[in-house]
């Protein structure tokens, strides 16, 4: 049937096959297996899978099942990898790359592994890395003020200082 025929008569799934390319092994067994559950069952598993599965998942759903609980869940999942690779790191792994990594992305660690998978090991080392990131920043120097650059009030003035007295204005 070609693309015409499948659009005049309505067709969604013929009309998303012609368009769609093949799937890997891999995907098309992960697909048979999400298309067998149930609509509640299938949202539970969402949260299990990395975000490559995901996005063939998401593909496969909306190209056949069309489901809007699993649609939902994958709209609340699927987002970038807070670091490079993130869903292949082991939780030893995650915890050696947050003591490297700036407070807003272990901010994003512990917001993506609350969503995805939750393993307590990963969340505590979060915890302990955005801990260690406020006693570094405790422990920065304070700002210099250059002795050539004049001092200013909180409207942007410069203070003036009676040279006979040495006091502040």
């Amino acid at each position: 049937m070609n693309l015409f025929n499948a659009f005049r008569n309505g067709t969604r799934r013929e009309l998303a096959d012609a368009d769609a390319p093949a799937p890997s092994a891999a995907d098309a067994d992960l697909t048979k297996r999400f298309e067998r559950l149930n609509e509640h069952d299938a949202v539970t598993e969402l949260g299990q899978l990395d975000q490559a599965a995901l996005g063939a998942i998401e593909t496969f759903e909306r190209s056949h099942g069309d489901r809007p609980a699993v649609l939902n869940k994958l709209r609340y999942l699927r987002q970038p990898e807070p670091l490079p690779g993130y869903d292949r790191l082991e939780p030893d792994a995650i915890a050696e790359a947050l003591a490297e990594v700036d407070t807003p992305t272990v901010k994003l660690v512990r917001e993506y592994e609350r969503k995805m998978q939750g393993r307590p090991s990963v969340l505590k080392a979060v915890s302990l890395a955005l801990h260690q990131g406020a006693d570094r920043q405790a422990t920065k120097p304070a700002s210099t003020v250059d002795a050539g650059q004049p001092l200013v009030v909180g409207n942007g003035l410069p203070i003036k200082v009676r040279p006979e007295s040495g006091v502040d204005l």
